[in-house]
């Protein structure tokens, strides 16, 4: 595959895809098979003003396109969570959460958010409670911090068009190196749910929200994730659910068109995270 800069703003995009890919082919502790879904980058130079960067091509279909087939689509959202699961567990790292590793966890998504939509009455005070509420979870705890996809999903995800079988894990450029453990994870079911209440965004985070309280995890048909060694929690899952949600919302602001015409679901998208956090964070209060 070869990609083409043929500006500064593209080649920023493009130049942050291959440096983190290459980042993840350097890790020791990722098993093969799961490194080998990740492009890698087979070179780079400049041609004619331009900036050109060659990797290996992924064979494969976006698992939209299959999405329609649910014994292909029950494959690769399977894959998808072995893949995710793989990664964060393998670059997970311990870390206490201070006021810093929280601006680059929450607050500065928050920020951003409470900026572009500034207009919408009440929205500040949704976005400071949520602030208060996640700064309640976070502050002096100690958590796994792990690499982050920043945009998981199947839009970034290839397999095969007849078996569903995984081959490939796309476009990193919007990766994380601070996150936490699930989030990636909670945004594909996120993305992949959505679709049942025709991209109603809230509506389906209020429907997992349901799933963790009844199950204790948000999909009970999928293995433990973590294995064991990223323990994640009824009260864990709610607040990865609601950070999948505001990094939804923080990924579409660059996209000026877009995020106008949404600007009203994202406005419930907070409400929905305010409200679920008030309950999880008052449940574990009373616990």
């Amino acid at each position: 595959v070869v990609r083409v800069a043929v500006t500064d703003v593209v080649n920023l995009v493009i130049a942050r895809n291959a440096s983190f890919t290459d980042r993840i082919h350097s890790l020791t502790r990722l098993d093969a098979s799961t490194m080998g879904l990740v492009p890698k980058t087979i070179t780079t130079f400049e041609y004619r003003d331009c900036f050109v960067y060659v990797e290996n091509r992924m064979r494969g279909v976006l698992v939209w396109k299959v999405s329609g087939n649910k014994r292909i689509e029950k494959r690769a959202y399977t894959e998808s969570f072995d893949f995710i699961n793989a990664f964060n567990t393998a670059t997970a790292v311990e870390k206490t959460v201070d006021s810093d590793l929280f601006d680059e966890l929450v607050g500065c998504d928050l920020a951003s958010i409470d900026s572009a939509m500034s207009e919408f009455e009440g929205v500040d005070i949704i976005v400071k409670r949520i602030e208060l509420h996640m700064r309640q979870y976070f502050i002096d705890r100690t958590v796994s911090i792990v690499w982050g996809h920043g945009d998981y999903g199947y839009g970034n995800i290839l397999c095969d068009p007849s078996s569903g079988k995984l081959h490939g894990v796309i476009d990193w450029d919007t990766y994380v190196l601070n996150e936490l453990p699930g989030v990636d994870f909670c945004n594909l079911v996120l993305q992949k749910t959505s679709v049942e209440y025709t991209g109603n965004v809230a509506r389906t985070m209020e429907e997992l929200s349901r799933t963790i309280q009844l199950f204790g995890v948000l999909d009970a048909t999928l293995p433990q994730y973590g294995n064991g060694k990223l323990p994640v929690t009824e009260l864990d899952y709610t607040v990865c659910l609601c950070l999948a949600g505001l990094r939804m919302i923080k990924r579409s602001i660059p996209y000026r068109k877009e995020f106008l015409l949404r600007k009203a679901d994202y406005a419930e998208i907070l409400r929905v995270v305010d409200q679920n956090l008030r309950k999880k964070m008052n449940k574990n209060a009373t616990a």
